[in-house]
């Protein structure tokens, strides 16, 4: 189905190319070009859907691209691209723009900027055991109202405006990329971003929200054998109310990736000099359990890149590089790259302002300890009683490591740090640091060997210009090997541990 013009209006309740029998879906093309005309699938109750599902014997996910000038809003619509075959199929492709990009005769890029708004779910799940995840990009482009027009990637869910109305966008609903027991993860990405200024100073409501706090979704890439791969990048604000943004393996294989990025507004350079980006950039997330229509909820509220059996956890990158990261879960939310039998994960977690974070953060391992680095560039909140940072081996292997560092203080309200060793294995390190401020915590450092065999790891606290108060540190061997060692400097104060 091939839609386009100036402008197209959409009186028909659905747009459907399902596949029959054992057929692939087909595809679905809708282009509006004019940037006056917003592109818009909404019909009240009656549910417009858009659907290239395969057929219900077998065969592949098919393909829908909505492209729009200007805006673009898909109301109370389901877009639908998955495989339904019970032998199984891969799901299938979703590309969601708005705002589009031309070039002149010149080789210039000519920017039109648009926003996005999507009220539903978008799915491209495979079927089956050996069914592949799909991929689903939303993409919407813009530029500021001094014109400039920077370079332009080949991005998934990109938003960018004029400056009057920089670019959002706006997602109440679940993204399902998720494939069979036997198969990979697919493909979501997220990308909202205001191009460059041309030299002047450029302040930028450029956002990325999905949900809010009255409904909760997932986004999710799930594989058997593999998860997929989540992608979040903004170079304004990003707030995610959601109940799991997940890139598994749920049978025996390796975790994926999740990455959230939030940038500064790139500016241009106008001859004299580098323009400064004034704004504040800040990554929100707040997660609960509370179900929805439109998505199952979970009892533990997370971001996750688990492995599963022998598979090795995955990696999480929550990083805002100018900006600061507040992530509120439930006492049992998590931030999780773990692994059962598997080695763990890396979870990276840094803001350049602050960063708080509630919920309980793990990448332990069944054969080794992954790794935890939270870094802030202001002061450092994390935990909540009764949470967690995990790195421990929980099999025969070495614990992980746990590195906490701020430019100003650190409070970890947490009941427990620890890069353990279980049974047999060295222990692992944790080490914090704070350049200029000041140190509590509240949780026993605990870096020990409490299996049978094997030596105790190290902790290390590095605060040269403030106070010290530990709850307690322990660095011991309770089988046959060594205590470990416990390092600290202070220049100013002496430390004070509570045990």
């Amino acid at each position: 189905i091939y839609l386009e013009g100036d402008t197209v209006e959409i009186q028909n309740n659905s747009l459907n190319a399902d596949g029959k029998g054992t057929g692939d879906g087909g595809e679905i093309f809708v282009t509006v070009r004019s940037r006056q005309q917003p592109l818009s699938f909404a019909n009240g109750s009656d549910m417009p859907k858009l659907f290239a599902r395969s057929g219900l014997e077998g065969g592949n996910g098919g393909k829908v691209v909505i492209q729009g000038g200007g805006d673009v809003r898909v109301d109370s619509t389901h877009v639908h691209v998955e495989a339904r075959g019970e032998d199984g199929g891969d799901g299938g492709y979703i590309s969601v723009t708005a705002g589009s990009t031309e070039q002149t005769a010149f080789f210039v890029e000519e920017r039109q900027s648009g926003a996005l708004t999507i009220n539903g779910n978008l799915n491209a799940s495979g079927k089956g055991a050996i069914g592949y995840g799909g991929t689903v990009k939303l993409q919407a482009y813009g530029r500021p109202a001094s014109g400039g027009g920077g370079p332009i990637g080949s991005f998934a869910l990109v938003a960018g405006s004029e400056a009057e109305s920089d670019g959002q966008i706006q997602l109440n609903g679940s993204i399902l990329a998720n494939g069979g027991a036997e198969a990979a993860g697919g493909f979501i990405d997220i990308h909202a971003q205001t191009s460059r200024s041309g030299g002047n100073v450029l302040s930028t409501q450029a956002s990325v929200q999905l949900g809010d706090e009255t409904k909760s979704y997932a986004i999710r890439a799930d594989g058997g054998i593999l998860g997929g791969s989540v992608d979040i990048y903004s170079n304004g604000k990003i707030y995610l109310n959601a109940t799991t943004v997940s890139a598994s393996a749920t049978e025996d294989g390796n975790g994926g990736n999740i990455n959230v990025r939030l940038d500064a507004a790139p500016v241009g350079d106008d001859g004299g000099g580098v323009a400064v980006a004034a704004f504040a950039a800040n990554f929100t997330a707040n997660f609960t359990a509370q179900a929805s229509e439109d998505s199952a909820a979970v009892a533990n509220a997370s971001f996750r890149a688990n492995g599963m059996g022998t598979g090795n956890g995955g990696q999480v990158n929550l990083l805002a590089s100018d900006g600061s990261i507040q992530i509120h879960t439930e006492p049992q939310g998590s931030i999780l790259a773990t692994s059962e039998n598997g080695e763990g994960g890396t979870i990276k977690v840094e803001a350049g302002k602050e960063l708080g974070i509630t919920g309980s953060i793990s990448a332990s391992g069944g054969s080794r300890g992954g790794v935890i680095n939270l870094n802030s560039g202001g002061n450092l909140n994390v935990g909540t009683v009764g949470t967690f940072l995990r790195a421990d081996s929980v099999q025969d292997g070495d614990g992980g490591e746990v590195n906490i560092s701020a430019t100003q203080d650190i409070t970890i309200q947490s009941s427990t740090v620890s890069a353990r060793a279980h049974t047999v294995g060295k222990a692992g390190k944790i080490e914090i640091s704070s350049l200029s401020g000041n140190l509590e915590s509240k949780a026993v450092l605990t870096a020990s060997q409490i299996g049978s065999a094997g030596n105790a790891g190290t902790v290390k606290i590095i605060v040269p210009n403030g106070t010290v108060f530990v709850e307690g540190i322990r660095a011991d061997a309770k089988g046959t090997g060594e205590g470990g060692a416990y390092f600290h400097r202070s220049r100013l104060y002496p430390h004070r541990c509570g045990r």
